[in-house]
């Protein structure tokens, strides 16, 4: 039966016996409930029988309102301070934090600071590298025990208990430094344990009369009061202050803080590590380019050392030999071209094959005369392929050239158009003549060197009747990846 809301109502038989050994006749009580529980109570009695006026009673229950009122501001208001310190407690020790220093090490130079974070005697930081104890605190072996015991517990939040004793028996043998513990751990890269410890207070406690007297029933079963009810005192060992909910919740927020840090700390370490990395592969990186670029450009001489060599044989040999040499000459040109477009300063992997033509038929004409170079036309769309497919199709283009050169108009002068497009993944290459036509590609060095390269380039090359004149034409894939 709820009888809360009941104006009057009566009170247990044994209270009212309690109340008639006592010689009370009335009694009335008040209760001042703070955030929903039973703060105090304040209770009147009368030596004879009395009835509190209704206007009285509002007027008690008024008052015990305010006080809980005023009550609860009070203790919100001390709580607000009490939290705002503590934060900048927690503050000041992340501030002392240093990413290059372990977190046992910088926690240990702030010991006064971590002991007043939870109005502590002494506080104990386990890691790594060792363990760190200032202020009154167990022996170093029971730290290590409870350090072990505290990372094992179940959940995330601290071990707070005002009476260490109950739950580890044999911290009896410490009371007096370490009766109660707050404790919180990192797990992690780092493990990281936090002990704070307070001493044992000896409190003593009067009740009136012994509590451990047995009761009493009276006729029917009913309990009598006791007949003593003078003072008597029990001592209680093995307890310290308790923590109160502010500090348990400032240590939480700093283990969150000290877990943050760790995370950041890790994170700018494999950084700076990665950047090391990229630093030396860097590094690596150009030097090799310095050796490419060196050992390319001792390449490069040696082929133009190559051609003039050619140059000069060709000067000094019969017609026939001055045929071979200045037609081998054209072909150390084709590739010391793409070899110098490529491997220059400012280049990349790849090469814009009709800016590359240009150059090559530039560089035929004028090693065949004017009269030559005038009847050579070009249309070159821009085509990038790789440099490796660039030197082959350079050494084709300048085979069909000579080709034509040599059997379209039976040596003399005569107009010869290569043509280069782009036909979806593919490339057309077109050397054309005007000349007697029906001419092909015989069976001597440079007929098998094209066979050999169009093979290479995973291509086709077709003769077709230009009437008048022969048309060449080249189809190969453009990405080399084709082949």
């Amino acid at each position: 039966l709820d009888m809360s809301d009941c104006g009057l109502r009566s009170v247990s038989p044994v209270h009212l016996k309690y109340l008639e050994n006592m010689g009370v006749r009335a009694s009335a009580s008040v209760s001042i409930i703070v955030d929903g529980e039973l703060w105090g109570l304040v209770a009147c009695h009368s030596a004879r029988p009395q009835l509190l006026p209704f206007e009285v009673r509002m007027a008690a229950t008024t008052l015990a309102r305010t006080l809980s009122r005023q009550i609860k501001a009070k203790g919100d208001a001390e709580l607000y301070r009490e939290r705002t310190r503590l934060r900048q407690l927690e503050d000041e020790l992340v501030g002392h934090l240093a990413a290059d220093r372990p977190l046992e090490e910088a926690l240990a130079d702030n010991g006064r600071d971590l002991a007043d974070l939870a109005d502590a005697d002494g506080v104990a930081i386990i890691g790594r590298s060792g363990q760190y104890r200032f202020g009154v605190t167990p022996p170093e072996g029971a730290i290590t025990a409870l350090a072990r015991w505290v990372a094992d517990q179940p959940g995330l939040r601290p071990v707070a208990t005002h009476a260490l004793s109950q739950r580890r028996p044999e911290a009896l043998a410490f009371t007096a430094q370490g009766s109660g513990l707050l404790g919180v751990h990192l797990q992690g890269d780092q493990p990281l344990t936090v002990l704070w410890f307070r001493a044992e207070i000896v409190e003593t406690v009067r009740w009136a009369g012994d509590p451990s007297t047995a009761r009493k029933t009276g006729p029917g079963g009913v309990l009598t009061p006791r007949n003593s009810f003078e003072a008597w005192s029990e001592t209680v060992r093995g307890r310290s202050r308790r923590w109160a909910p502010a500090q348990i919740e400032s240590v939480t927020r700093l283990r969150d803080a000290l877990i943050d840090f760790a995370a950041v700390s890790q994170l700018r370490s494999l950084t700076r590590t990665l950047q090391a990395s990229l630093s030396e592969r860097d590094l690596r990186l150009e030097q090799q380019e310095f050796l490419i670029r060196e050992v390319n450009h001792r390449v490069q001489n040696s082929l133009t050392l190559v051609s003039s060599f050619l140059g000069l044989q060709a000067r000094q040999a019969d017609p026939a030999a001055q045929t071979q040499l200045l037609e081998a000459r054209r072909r150390v040109r084709a590739v010391s071209m793409v070899h110098s477009r490529l491997y220059r300063a400012e280049a990349s992997s790849t090469v814009d094959l009709g800016r590359y033509f240009v150059e090559l038929i530039d560089d035929l004409g004028a090693s065949v005369g004017a009269d030559w170079s005038a009847q050579l036309e070009h249309d070159l769309a821009p085509v990038s392929v790789e440099a490796g497919r660039a030197i082959t199709l350079g050494l084709i283009l300048t085979e069909l050239i000579i080709n034509a050169q040599k059997y379209a108009y039976d040596g003399k002068p005569g107009p010869i158009h290569i043509r280069l497009s782009e036909d979806g993944r593919n490339l057309r290459l077109a050397v054309e003549d005007a000349g007697r036509g029906g001419h092909m590609i015989g069976e001597g060095f440079g007929s098998m060197m094209i066979g050999s390269l169009v093979t290479q380039l995973n291509g086709q090359l077709d003769y077709r009747d230009g009437g008048p004149g022969l048309h060449a034409v080249l189809k190969a894939p453009i990405d080399g990846s084709d082949d």
